[in-house]
């Protein structure tokens, strides 16, 4: 991404707490022009800033997925930013403990 060009970003899993806090962070920066946020329940976040444009999808459903394409079909993206998952339900389960994992420094970050 360019720093000094008006950016625009979507957060995908937005509504969760980690893609919330990527939303925040993009909010942040004098550069961001307009945040896509896609989840479940994205309208929440419109009341954080008139920079959020809030997009209903449910990363689960394909029909969903395609009206969220075609309502920001019309904008570029300059970042795309995947804040969903699953850590477990009843028939998935954890690769390993997280005391377990290995933790690396990260050496490029997109903020």
């Amino acid at each position: 991404m360019n720093s000094d060009s008006m950016q625009r970003v979507a957060v995908v899993g937005a509504g969760g707490a980690i893609g919330e806090a990527f939303c925040r962070a993009l909010l942040d920066k004098p550069s961001i022009q307009q945040v896509f946020a896609l989840g479940r329940h994205p309208a929440l976040l419109a009341e954080i800033s008139e920079k959020v444009t809030p997009v209903t999808v449910n990363i689960r459903d394909d029909a969903s997925i395609q009206a969220a394409a075609e309502h920001i079909d019309d904008n570029s993206l300059d970042a795309v930013i995947i804040a969903s998952g699953m850590l477990h339900d009843d028939a998935v389960s954890p690769e390993k403990a997280s005391r377990r994992a290995a933790v690396r420094p990260c050496t490029s970050c997109l903020m």
